[in-house]
């Protein structure tokens, strides 16, 4: 089981779950697992026009990708694709499979 929280929300935490992904902005995603390094996932720059809903679209995108594949670093890039695509449009935006997809860099 993992738990997805945002920078802020780590910066103000008490304690760290055993799997815990962090989201950091236009700087990717770190995960940390108890008895092992962190690991951070960079994420290619975008034109950042509206960040509301990204971390939804992360963990949505996360978790659609970890329930097929069952390899962690292959959800948290495919995540990190999906809020970029996100952050592109204004307002809540659900990117389709095929933008994020299309979107692989």
């Amino acid at each position: 089981m993992y738990v997805k929280i945002n920078e802020l929300e780590y910066k103000n935490r008490f304690s760290i779950p055993q799997n815990l992904i962090v989201t950091i902005g236009d700087r990717g995603a770190t995960i940390y697992r108890l008895g092992c390094e962190e690991v951070t996932y960079s994420t290619t720059q975008v034109e950042v026009v509206d960040v509301c809903g990204c971390g939804d679209t992360f963990l949505a995108a996360f978790a659609y990708k970890y329930l097929f594949t069952h390899k962690i670093n292959d959800a948290i890039i495919y995540a990190n694709v999906a809020a970029g695509v996100t952050v592109q449009h204004r307002g809540n935006y659900a990117p389709t499979l095929e933008e994020i997809e299309n979107a692989r860099y």
